[in-house]
């Protein structure tokens, strides 16, 4: 008598949520010292009347919200997928991130407007409060970046990435800030600030519109940067047996996992193994870190085609 191997229904080959220990304790840590920093340079900047310091205090207010998003973002994508959600909760984590860079682009565009009415505009700016403040950001972007670096080392999270480049962001506009308030102490030319501003404004912009493109490629389900489609279609073809490949469908569910689906046609049915064909498509595009795939093997005979 044959014996029947039964595989449940939540049987997966490949896990559909991630192990985030430490880019959780990473967000709460970066997320309490950012909303800190963000509140003292937003009443300092009101207070020197430094329009690149209220501007960058935007920006780390932006910086809060992303990681609180992600926050919960992290919180679903470690939960195991349901009879509902399949694939589990691994594109919310890419959903946040485009949202992160869409307000991005949004506090960019709107730090500029500002800039140009402050053009004609100007305020006295009070330089001690301006450089104290800028000094302090800037050691504290030092230490927020390097935290977020190590937790990037140690488990791939694209939020946890994103936030990194945002705090990197951050640093090199506490120099800028640092610089300004130099030059405003010994020129008196308050229109640096303004200058400042508006650079710092689009560093903002670039880092938003990079997030938001990788997410945006990733919801619509492109084709990876790092994979070639004609590519990987010729060494499908190359395998024995195959006579045609179509429906091919590349694209990742968060930043790390790569699928693919394809329907195959084999030259000669009853002298081939679909069990063989299928390892040997696996062995090929493992070789391009793509793990999970779907490969449904066709007869013209059974499976009707139709020609457009």
């Amino acid at each position: 008598m044959a014996i029947q191997k039964i595989v449940s229904s939540s049987f997966h080959h490949k896990n559909h949520f991630k192990i985030q220990k430490k880019s959780k304790k990473t967000l709460y840590v970066t997320l309490f010292l950012t909303l800190f920093f963000a509140l003292m340079e937003l009443f300092g900047g009101l207070f020197s009347n430094s329009l690149s310091l209220v501007g960058d205090s935007f920006h780390m207010f932006s910086d809060v919200l992303a990681l609180g998003a992600s926050m919960v973002a992290i919180y679903f994508e470690t939960k195991k997928p349901t009879e509902k959600f399949t694939y589990g909760f691994l594109r919310l984590e890419v959903i946040v991130a485009f949202l992160n860079g869409i307000v991005l682009i949004l506090i960019a565009a709107g730090m500029i407007y500002e800039s140009a009415i402050r053009f004609f505009h100007p305020r006295e700016i009070d330089f001690g409060s301006m450089f104290l403040i800028a000094l302090i950001g800037l050691i504290f972007n030092i230490v927020i970046t390097w935290i977020l670096f190590s937790s990037t080392k140690k488990e791939n999270n694209i939020n946890i990435k994103s936030a990194m480049l945002h705090f990197l962001g951050d640093l090199l506009n506490s120099v800028g800030v640092i610089i300004s308030s130099i030059i405003i102490y010994f020129t008196d030319f308050v229109y640096i600030d303004i200058i400042m501003s508006i650079i710092i404004s689009i560093i903002v912009f670039i880092g938003g519109y990079r997030i938001a493109k990788e997410a945006f490629f990733i919801l619509m389900e492109a084709v990876p940067s790092e994979v070639s489609l004609e590519t990987l279609k010729n060494e499908i073809l190359s395998i024995d047996g195959i006579e045609n490949i179509h429906e091919l469908h590349v694209w990742k569910n968060d930043n790390e996992e790569i699928s693919l689906t394809a329907h195959i046609l084999l030259n000669n049915y009853e002298r081939y193994n679909n069990y063989r064909i299928v390892n040997e498509i696996k062995e090929k595009l493992s070789a391009h870190n793509i793990l999970h795939m779907t490969v449904q093997i066709e007869d013209t005979e059974i499976n009707i085609h139709h020609s457009e």
